[in-house]
């Protein structure tokens, strides 16, 4: 729930979003209003767009996001997310690499106070070529154990994460996107045309905030941070129709009895995608 705000310049030099929303756990989409609202915000420029005699650099672009708001939880409503091996809900399955402490014979951790995250995007892409680096900053002020109906133990904890990834086109005449990839020979048995093809590769690295252990996070059950590296295989059917092969390697540092680490994680899965 919330308000939506956005608009770019005429020349796409320069593009805002803007967004007043009622706030969820890991960026998620939440249904109701919980009386923490949160206040987001992206720009993004094509610092070349004006320029002339650049066209390799012409959809070279920089983005900045943040989000900013507080989050009250409780002992019975902790209001905190948990981190994945694969970043979606988690009906898609991924091993659960950190979480906050939740012990059913023990004082539980909950959200309590100031949550922001900043973000950093660049993006670049040029005929059959696309590269992306992200990096985000996740911050959650949490506490642990009551006294006297206030918290025993406050801090605010900050986790980080980069990903860079490069995709290329491999049908002659297809160009990449930020939009994604509109096939210059989409499905058509019956004329020899079979959609367009991408392979993208991609490397992602997790850092947790140190100071979540011991008190706050189980070292027994969370991981320090995990890096991962993935390759993508997408058929452009259509523009609005993509099926997806993803095979991705993710190796935990942390996360296992004794200062081990949690064993490495292979996934792969498959994706039917219509846009609309």
């Amino acid at each position: 729930m919330g308000v939506f705000v956005y608009g770019q310049s005429e020349d796409g030099f320069f593009s805002y979003d803007i967004a007043g929303v009622a706030g969820a756990e890991n960026l998620g989409v939440l249904t109701e209003f919980r009386g923490t609202p949160e206040l987001a915000g992206r720009l993004h420029f094509h610092p070349f767009r004006l320029a002339r005699g650049l066209d390799v650099l012409r959809n070279f672009g920089v983005g900045l996001s943040w989000t900013i708001g507080s989050e009250l939880g409780s002992e019975s409503d902790r209001r905190l997310g948990v981190i994945r091996a694969t970043p979606r809900r988690s009906v898609y399955g991924g091993r659960m690499l950190f979480q906050y402490r939740d012990d059913p014979n023990a004082e539980p951790v909950f959200a309590h106070g100031r949550r922001d995250r900043q973000g950093v995007q660049l993006l670049w892409h040029h005929k059959r070529y696309l590269a992306l680096f992200e990096y985000t900053r996740a911050a959650q002020t949490v506490a642990r154990g009551l006294e006297d109906g206030e918290p025993a133990q406050v801090r605010n904890l900050a986790n980080h994460a980069w990903q860079l990834q490069l995709g290329m086109t491999l049908v002659p005449g297809d160009k990449n996107s930020f939009f994604g990839v509109k096939p210059s020979r989409p499905f058509r048995p019956s004329e020899g045309q079979w959609g367009g093809a991408t392979v993208s590769l991609r490397y992602h690295e997790l850092y947790i905030d140190p100071r979540s252990f011991p008190i706050f996070a189980d070292p027994d059950v969370s991981v320090r941070g995990a890096r991962a590296a993935a390759v993508s295989l997408q058929w452009h059917i259509e523009h609005y129709l993509e099926v997806q092969l993803d095979a991705e390697v993710t190796v935990p540092r942390g996360g296992a009895p004794g200062g081990g680490n949690m064993p490495v994680e292979v996934a792969i899965q498959t994706r039917i995608e219509a846009r609309y």
